[in-house]
C-alpha cells in the first residue's frame, strides 16, 4: 500500500471514521507530518465551524489510524479511498 504525507497546519483531534461525531484516536500536532494513503468525503464539523467534507485517513506514530479533517492538515496527490 503506497502511503503519502499530510501536513498539518493546525492542532486537531484524529478520529476512528470521517466526522467529528466518531470518537477520537488521537491528535495531530502543528507543523507536523503523518503518514496517509487515502481520503474520504464525510460529515463536516457538528459544531458549525468551517471545516471541509474532506476527511485523510492517516497513520499516528503509536500505530493507531483515523481520520483528520482537511481543515487541519493538508496532502498533495493522495487518492480517495476504494469502499
Amino acid at each position: 500500500m503506497k502511503r503519502n504525507i499530510v501536513r498539518c497546519e493546525h492542532s486537531g483531534r484524529v478520529h476512528r471514521c470521517p466526522s467529528d461525531t466518531c470518537s477520537p484516536v488521537g491528535r495531530v500536532q502543528i507543523y507536523q507530518k503523518y503518514s496517509s494513503d487515502c481520503y474520504q468525503t464525510g460529515q463536516p464539523s457538528a459544531d458549525g465551524q468551517t471545516f471541509s467534507q474532506k476527511w485523510y485517513r492517516i497513520y499516528l506514530p503509536n500505530k493507531a489510524k483515523g481520520f483528520v479533517n482537511s481543515f487541519f492538515c493538508e496532502g498533495v496527490k493522495i487518492p480517495r479511498c476504494k469502499r
